[in-house]
C-alpha cells in the first residue's frame, strides 16, 4: 500500500504495511516531490542518477523503546581503551562471548524468508509467556527463535553475529527488501520483524553484531546497479540508511562492514569483488555520518588478508577495531596483541575480538567434552591479550546449527570467563598485555594497569609460570586463585599475599595443580577482588 502524505518539504511517497498482533501499518519513505511539485508515478520509484534532488529518500522513522532510554543497558561506544566501554554508565558491558555464526535472521519463522535454513524447533520450548511473537494473535510466529534467544540469555551470552544480507553468499537466505534480486524496496514487514527479535535480544542483555555483506555479495550493490565493481552505489546508500535508521538506536549495537571483506572471492568476479581500503573508510564513515549513536564500528576478515584490510584503516576516526578470522586458536593471543599494539601506535587504540576459528572450528559438547584448548587458547587467550572476547564458529554446523544446546557446556565456560571479570571488579578497560612480567611467558599470560594496581595471570599449567614481576611496586597485594573450568569464588592458594619491590612467587593453586588456572593479584586497599 502507498500512501502520499504532505509536509513542510513537500509531498512524501510512504510504502506501507500492517505488521505485528495490532495490525497497524508501518510506513517508510520511498520518495519525496519537494514543495511545489505534484506527485507521479516517477516518485514511487527511486531515482537511478547520482544527485537527484530527492536522492536519496530520508530514512523511516525510528521507533525508539522507552527501555532503550531509560534503563536498559548502555551503549557500547569507542573509548580509546582496548575494549568498549558503556557511555553512560559505570557497568561493563563488553567482554562479550557469542554463539556461532548461525544468522537468526534466517529463520523461516520471518515472512519472505523463503529459503530460511533455519527452525530452531528444539528451541520453541524456551518460548515463554511474556516473550514477543509477531503474526496473529491466532497464529502467532516467532516463538522458535525467541526462544532461542531465552536460552542463549539463560547461559549468559551477550552477543550474537547476525548478518544482514546473505544473497549470493554461502547460506543465500537473508535480504531485507521485497525479494532477494531488489535493491530498493525495503520489506517494511519483514523488518518490522526484525525488529522485535533484536530488540528482544537487547532486553535479555544481547548485543546484536551486525554485519553488512558478506565476502561473495561485497560488491553486489555496485555490481547489480552500474555493471561494473568500485565506487558507491546509490542502492548500498539507501541499504546502509534503511539499516541506520531501523536499527541504530539499540545500545546493544555493534556495526560490521563486512564478512572476510577484501577478499577476491572466485577471482573476484562481479559481486564478489572485494572492496576496496576506499570503500571500507567511505561506508564506515557514510554510517558514522548517519549514525546518532556513535556505534563501534568493526570489519572482518581472512588471516592472510589481515594485513591489507587493517592496516590502512590504523588510526581512521571511522573505524573501531577487528573481528578477526585465524586459522588456529593457537594464534588468538599473539595475533590479538599484536593488532592491540599496532592500533595503540596509530594512535586510536581498537577493540579486538576473534569471531572465527577457521581450521575446523569448535566442536560441539559431544565431540569436546573437556573444552581445554577452545578454552585456553581461543577464549583465556584472546581476553590476556585485552581483546574484547571470542564468538564460536561451529565446525561442523556452521550455517545449519538448530540447537544451542549442543555447546552448552562452551556457553558456560565463556560465562566463567565474564564472570571473573565482572563479579570481582577487574578493571579489565584500563589493564594491557604484559606477558614480559611473568618468568614463563610461554605457559602464561599477563594482563596489568599501568598503575600497577591490579595484575591478572592465567597460568595453562598450575605450577609453571607462577613467579610475577613486582620489582617497580611497593606496598601488598593480595593473591587469589579462579577456576575457569567451573567458575565459583576466588580461592586462598598456597601464599595469601606477597609484597612489592621485586620477583614474587604467587605459589600453588589450591587444587587440580596440573590444570590451568587465573591467578588474580591486587594491591591491599584498592577493593578489586575483595582486596
Amino acid at each position: 500500500m502507498y500512501v502520499f502524505r504532505k509536509g513542510w518539504g513537500g509531498i512524501a511517497l510512504w510504502e506501507c504495511a500492517a505488521v505485528g498482533r495490532s495490525r497497524e501499518p508501518e510506513c517508510h519513505l520511498v520518495g519525496l516531490c519537494p514543495r511545489g511539485g505534484t506527485p507521479t508515478r516517477r516518485h514511487m520509484a527511486p531515482p537511478v542518477a547520482a544527485g537527484c534532488a530527492d536522492w536519496p529518500p530520508s530514512p523511516s522513522v525510528r521507533h525508539v523503546p522507552l527501555w532503550a532510554v531509560h534503563g536498559g543497558p548502555a551503549s557500547p561506544q569507542y573509548a580509546n581503551r582496548c575494549l568498549c566501554e558503556p557511555a553512560t554508565s559505570t557497568t561493563i558491558c563488553c567482554c562479550n562471548c557469542a554463539p556461532a555464526h548461525t544468522s537468526p535472521a534466517a529463520a523461516q519463522e520471518f515472512d519472505n524468508t523463503p529459503t530460511a535454513l533455519h527452525r530452531f524447533p528444539s528451541h520453541r520450548k524456551d518460548w515463554r509467556s511474556w516473550s514477543p511473537t509477531w503474526g496473529t494473535r491466532e497464529k502467532p510466529r516467532g516463538k522458535s527463535i525467541i526462544g532461542a534467544i531465552n536460552y542463549l540469555a539463560s547461559v549468559n551470552m551477550n552477543s550474537i553475529y547476525v548478518l544482514l544480507l546473505t544473497h549470493k553468499g554461502d547460506s543465500r537466505d537473508v535480504w531485507p527488501f521485497t525479494s532477494a534480486t531488489e535493491r530498493y524496496r525495503m520489506d517494511v514487514s519483514k523488518l518490522a520483524q526484525w525488529e522485535v527479535l533484536f530488540e528482544h535480544m537487547n532486553s535479555r542483555g544481547i548485543v546484536l553484531h551486525a554485519l553488512f555483506t558478506e565476502t561473495e555479495n561485497e560488491s553486489l550493490f555496485e555490481h547489480d546497479e552500474n555493471g561494473k565493481t568500485g565506487g558507491f552505489a546509490n542502492s548500498r546508500r539507501l541499504y546502509h540508511r534503511e539499516m541506520v535508521s531501523r536499527f541504530g538506536h539499540h545500545p546493544g549495537l555493534l556495526f560490521n562492514i563486512g564478512e572476510e571483506t577484501g577478499w577476491d572471492d572466485k577471482g573476484g568476479w562481479g559481486p564478489r569483488r572485494g572492496l576496496t581500503d576506499w570503500q571500507r573508510k567511505e561506508f564506515a564513515s557514510e554510517v558514522a555520518r548517519l549514525d546518532s549513536y556513535d556505534t563501534p564500528m568493526l570489519a572482518h576478515t581472512f588471516p592472510e588478508d589481515h594485513e591489507k584490510v587493517y592496516r590502512p584503516m590504523l588510526g581512521n576516526r571511522h573505524f573501531d577495531g577487528a573481528s578477526l578470522q585465524l586459522t588456529s586458536w593457537f594464534n588468538a593471543h599473539r595475533v590479538a596483541s599484536d593488532w592491540l599494539a599496532h592500533s595503540r601506535a596509530g594512535g586510536r587504540v581498537w577493540s579486538v575480538s576473534v569471531d572465527e576459528v577457521g581450521s575446523g572450528g569448535v566442536k560441539p559438547d559431544a565431540g569436546d567434552w573437556s573444552r581445554d584448548r577452545p578454552r585456553q587458547e581461543l577464549l583465556w587467550g584472546t581476553l590476556m591479550a585485552g581483546g574484547s572476547g571470542v564468538e564460536i564458529y561451529s565446525e561442523t554446523k556452521d550455517q545449519t546449527l538448530e540447537d544451542f544446546r549442543t555447546y552448552d557446556r562452551m556457553w558456560r565456560q565463556m560465562h566463567h570467563a565474564v564472570y571473573f571479570f565482572h563479579q570481582y571488579k577487574v578493571p579489565f578497560w584500563r589493564m594491557d598485555s604484559r606477558d614480559v612480567l611473568s618468568n614463563k611467558r610461554r605457559s602464561s599470560w599477563v594482563l596489568a594497569t599501568s598503575a600497577g594496581d591490579a595484575y591478572v595471570v592465567f597460568l595453562r599449567n598450575g605450577e609453571q609460570g607462577r613467579s610475577l614481576d613486582l620489582r617497580a611496586q611497593a606496598g601488598g597485594y593480595m593473591v587469589r586463585w579462579y577456576d575457569p573450568r567451573k567458575g565459583g569464588p576466588l580461592r586462598t592458594g598456597s601464599v595469601g599475599g606477597v609484597p612489592g619491590g621485586g620477583w614474587r612467587s604467587l605459589g600453588s593453586p589450591p587444587w587440580d595443580r596440573r590444570r590451568d588456572w587465573v591467578a588474580l593479584v591486587a594491591k591491599w586497599g584498592s577493593g578489586i577482588g575483595g582486596a
